[in-house]
């Protein structure tokens, strides 16, 4: 966003470095979806009272929306700060969730035996449908996820000041 302003100088004239940067747009982008997360626990907990669901299954439906809101954010920061334009950060951005979404249906001839374990949707909807909460599957998925984040945010700080492909796309000269 700040390439495609013009910004981008004064931001390397100021004494914010790129992780900063990153780190301020990311935790900026995730505020309202982790408010509207959290604004839905007490609607979750008054089925609880009711026996419909155990606490367990609850917060390991909270914890894996969290993770999967946090995923989808660094992957649009991530194709946004490889990208020159908003659009094309934007296709590229559904494409990776599309793939993401669908890996269970086209993945099990590419991926090894288990994967989807480690997909948090599948195991959102594993946790959903099952009669009690299984810890071990679903913090899989938690960490994978967070740790991809981690890295997708990283790369995304690395390519912020310089985008990969400027040399290539460049107008100018």
């Amino acid at each position: 966003y700040e390439r495609r302003l013009g910004m981008i100088d004064l931001l390397r004239l100021a004494a914010i470095r790129a992780p900063a940067l990153t780190l301020g747009k990311f935790l900026g982008a995730a505020a309202l979806p982790f408010l509207l997360v959290l604004s839905e626990v007490p609607f979750l907990f008054i089925w609880s009272l009711f026996g419909g669901i155990s606490p367990e299954s609850i917060f390991a439906t909270l914890f894996l929306t969290a993770t999967i809101t946090t995923l989808f954010i660094a992957i649009g920061l991530f194709t946004s700060s490889i990208s020159q334009t908003a659009g094309i950060a934007t296709v590229v951005c559904y494409l990776i969730a599309l793939i993401y979404v669908f890996a269970p249906l086209w993945g099990d001839p590419f991926f090894p035996q288990g994967f989807e374990t480690y997909l948090v949707h599948v195991t959102l909807w594993s946790v959903l449908n099952s009669g009690g909460v299984v810890a071990t599957p679903w913090l899989h998925a938690v960490w994978s996820s967070l740790a991809l984040s981690l890295l997708l945010v990283l790369a995304a700080s690395v390519f912020l000041m310089q985008a990969p492909f400027s040399r290539v796309l460049d107008r100018t000269s």
